[in-house]
């Protein structure tokens, strides 16, 4: 944006480079040789689908509730995470109802503020959970984090 290069070729230029390291680690992880732990395991008789499917179906019958658990709470984390997100304008615009409307190039420097304010704002939660969650335990710091969240 400091250099005033043309929106469309910014975001564009922008989902490049977040594309590169990705496809650097596909290419580099598909050159890799397979451990040999992974070969053995692979040279074995191969089991038959059925079979796969009867133990996944007894390991969720046994452990039906933390995995009911764990899955709800990982989709309200992406409901409000995401949701946040995706309505980032909307709550930056109510949070600056008065603002005058500028060049396209100054709403997109606003709502790149905004968004680093947003991710900003989650740094001390990592902290504090990094810090404590050997002292409370897991399922107290995520019960809290959701808490503080809502």
């Amino acid at each position: 944006l400091w250099l005033d290069l043309p929106l469309e070729f910014v975001w564009r230029s922008v989902l490049i480079f977040g594309a590169v390291p990705s496809a650097a680690v596909i290419f580099v992880r598909s050159k890799m040789e397979e451990t040999e732990m992974y070969k053995e395991s692979h040279s074995e008789q191969s089991v038959a689908l059925s079979t796969h499917f009867r133990e996944a179906l007894g390991h969720i019958r046994q452990y039906w509730r933390p995995l009911v658990g764990t899955t709800m709470t990982w989709l309200l984390l992406d409901v409000t995470f995401y949701g946040t997100g995706s309505f980032k304008h909307r709550v930056s615009a109510s949070l600056d109802p008065g603002g005058s409307e500028g060049s396209p190039r100054d709403e997109v420097w606003k709502e790149a503020v905004f968004a680093t304010l947003c991710s900003c704002m989650a740094i001390p939660g990592y902290l504090l959970s990094i810090a404590f969650i050997d002292r409370l335990g897991r399922y107290t710091v995520q019960l809290w984090g959701f808490v503080a969240m809502a």
